[in-house]
């Protein structure tokens, strides 16, 4: 398993568990997985909300599930065929998401500037779009920054190799 370049961004926001292991913030990250020579960018939450079957008289309640997001290798099934062929692979965290639309915002944008679904270098074979507004919290640009920086190494580093 490989482990994620940035995990320092984690420990910034929110230290870490009883094992050393990062903490996932509140909602998530946004991350880039390289992998045979190709990429994928996706986001991976923190957590779920479930919710249980009601009992006999009572309301039905929801509970909140952790996600593991240590052994997490994306939702493509060509990614994941790839790992498991035992190809080399690389996870990288760009960005430390504080919302859901944050996230969301943040995974398409950077989708939709490196051209996911028209290069063939990229495992996104579709860019999910929905019509949710966020609040920008303060330093949120800076950081969107540094994780097209990021990105653009990455992106550079696969040209390179064509």
């Amino acid at each position: 398993m490989s482990a994620w370049i940035g995990e320092e961004k984690l420990e910034k926001f929110l230290g870490q568990n009883e094992k050393g292991r990062p903490v996932l913030p509140d909602v998530g990250i946004v991350y880039v997985i390289t992998c045979g020579g190709r990429y994928y960018i996706g986001q991976k939450r923190a957590w779920s909300m479930r919710t249980l079957k009601a009992l006999k008289g009572t309301k039905r309640k929801r509970k909140r599930y952790t996600l593991n997001y240590e052994s997490y290798t994306g939702s493509s099934r060509e990614l994941n065929e790839a790992i498991e062929r035992g190809e080399q692979y690389t996870r990288r965290i760009l960005y430390v998401g504080h919302s859901k639309s944050e996230l969301s915002y943040v995974e398409t944008y950077l989708q939709m500037r490196f051209h996911c679904t028209h290069d063939n270098l990229s495992y996104n074979q579709e860019v999910n779009i929905k019509g949710s507004r966020f609040k920008m919290r303060e330093g949120w640009m800076d950081d969107l920054q540094q994780a097209r920086e990021s990105m653009i190494d990455v992106w550079n580093a696969l040209d390179a190799g064509r």
